[in-house]
């Protein structure tokens, strides 16, 4: 426990603060993902150095087991070593293109709230979707709520006409396919009665006046409130994305003040398409707080540990690298952030750094002891193999993920799975030759 004890609290400590990232968010379920996660790795840690050490000190003493070196290993750890020592400029020179390409790809990341496009092609949610998008067509809705300064009862007239227009006009937008309000409901009672209705007397049939309430008024009560003064339209459309939906409401907007002219109308927007469309703002601010906090906390974790400013920075660059190369490498490839892949900064990046705690943890130890290569040396061969292993298993846990039928699953497996490779790739190539260089 002295040996190990104090490079696990800390690797939890940053794991668990990553994870605590998203309790910034403004997205309920990424709240509540950071919290149970950073719960997680708090009793993970605590029953690995309470229920463990119960067990094992109730075990029957044996012989003491002779401790061998596996030639795999020591050949691959030699062979490491050497690489931090002789290739130190190919090294850098490969991060530093690596890193580049990486922004570049970072710029042509983009976000994508298209919940419909979460789905495999041949996904039974997506197959219905798609097909009654094509059969039936408007089936997305925009809800618009108007709110009136009196009840449509007190002026039927000026109301419907006001409304008739604006209903005529929403029509010449090309995305709109269709429009359920009280005035189309008026004009199919017209049009079934066969006879001509003024507003007036449409509306005093429906027993809508000043002071009569309209919730036991049939159809009518789903386009007009019970008190009259709020008027419901929804406008149908095919599946549109958040771009398509924010244009939209900017058009109906445009109607709005083009047709309600005088005082200002009070309107909401509701139902599905307002709220997807602000999701990516949301989205983007999410990833923006989660990496910055965790950043940020991690980088001040590692200054409490190793009590230097140029410890903490190397501690910090094998970290962040695999970060932004795994979101650069999703820009290249044109794979959106979305609900779920959002959550792969901070999560790769508290994962990645517990490995790189230990490493300069035992390499600080043994260079008390010894210099140059031999350390380095005896730092793998501490070291090296439990945290080859341990990143071969977190593969083998996020891998697993690309079975899922929902595609951001699938995408968050596979890029949390080569942000770890990668983090692996840059402790055992970069990181000793950082240390050798500058400690």
């Amino acid at each position: 426990m002295r040996k190990v004890i104090k490079g696990c609290f800390f690797s939890a400590l940053t794991t668990a603060i990553a994870f605590l990232a998203f309790t910034f968010s403004n997205i309920s379920p990424l709240t509540e993902f950071g919290w149970f996660c950073a719960f997680g790795v708090a009793m993970s840690f605590c029953l690995t150095f309470i229920l463990l050490p119960i067990i094992f000190s109730r075990q029957r003493p044996g012989k003491p087991e002779v401790m061998t070196r596996s030639v795999f290993w020591e050949k691959l750890f030699d062979r490491l070593s050497g690489i931090a020592f002789s290739n130190g400029k190919i090294i850098v020179g490969i991060t530093v293109f690596i890193a580049v390409m990486a922004v570049i790809g970072i710029t042509r990341v983009t976000i994508n709230t298209d919940q419909v496009s979460y789905f495999r092609s041949g996904d039974p949610v997506r197959v219905a979707h798609d097909t009654l998008d094509k059969w039936f067509a408007g089936i997305y809705p925009l809800e618009l709520v108007f709110e009136l300064k009196d009840s449509v009862g007190a002026s039927p007239g000026v109301y419907y006409r006001q409304f008739y227009d604006f209903e005529a006009r929403l029509r010449k937008i090309k995305t709109i396919i269709s429009l359920q309000s009280p005035v189309v409901f008026a004009q199919s009672v017209i049009d079934a009665n066969n006879r001509k209705l003024s507003a007036e007397q449409l509306f005093d049939r429906f027993g809508v006046s000043r002071d009569q309430n309209l919730s036991d008024r049939g159809l009518i009560k789903h386009y007009l409130s019970g008190n009259g003064k709020y008027v419901r339209i929804t406008i149908k459309t095919r599946w549109l994305d958040d771009k398509q939906s924010l244009k939209l409401m900017s058009e109906v907007e445009d109607v709005i003040r083009n047709t309600f002219t005088g005082e200002p109308v009070r309107y909401y927007f509701s139902g599905l398409a307002p709220v997807f469309s602000s999701l990516s703002k949301r989205l983007a601010t999410s990833q923006l707080r989660s990496i910055s906090f965790s950043f940020v906390f991690i980088f001040i974790i590692l200054l409490i540990i190793y009590r230097k400013l140029k410890t903490a920075i190397i501690g910090m660059i094998p970290n962040i690298l695999p970060v932004i190369t795994t979101i650069g490498i999703m820009g290249w490839l044109r794979i959106h952030l979305d609900v779920v892949t959002v959550l792969l900064a901070s999560v790769s990046l508290g994962i990645a750094v517990d490995d790189t705690i230990h490493f300069i943890n035992t390499f600080l130890q043994q260079k008390k002891l010894q210099v140059g290569r031999v350390a380095i040396l005896s730092s793998f061969r501490q070291v090296g193999r439990s945290i080859i292993l341990t990143t071969v298993l977190l593969i083998a846990g996020f891998i697993a993920m690309i079975f899922s039928g929902y595609l951001p699953i699938v995408y968050l497996g596979i890029f949390v799975s080569i942000n770890v490779l990668l983090a692996l790739l840059f402790d055992i190539l970069l990181l000793p030759f950082l240390l050798r260089k500058i400690l």
